[in-house]
């Protein structure tokens, strides 16, 4: 989406560290932008947190819709991890 001038990440967040959203296309900027993936990586997690805090307010017995709302939970936190241990994420 950058491409055609979406930048989802907040251009403040880039500024902070020295980045702009056209560095974010070049692949070779993914160690200097790293700084921003675990910026974003945190504020990730504490949603999962929450998401994961909603499926166990869930019933107990209600368990197809447990599984439901954890498989996209665990689908994301996978992603996650792929994210956090590629060095060249971008």
């Amino acid at each position: 989406d950058l491409r055609i001038g979406r930048c989802y990440v907040p251009e403040s967040m880039l500024a902070r560290h020295g980045l702009t959203p056209q560095d974010v296309l070049r692949p070779e900027t993914s160690a200097r932008a790293r700084p921003v993936l675990f910026e974003l990586l945190r504020t990730s997690l504490a949603l999962f947190e929450d998401a994961v805090d909603y499926t166990l307010a869930i019933p107990a017995s209600a368990i197809r819709l447990r599984l439901a709302c954890l498989w996209p939970i665990m689908i994301g936190l996978d992603t996650l991890v792929l994210l956090a241990r590629n060095e060249a994420w971008l």
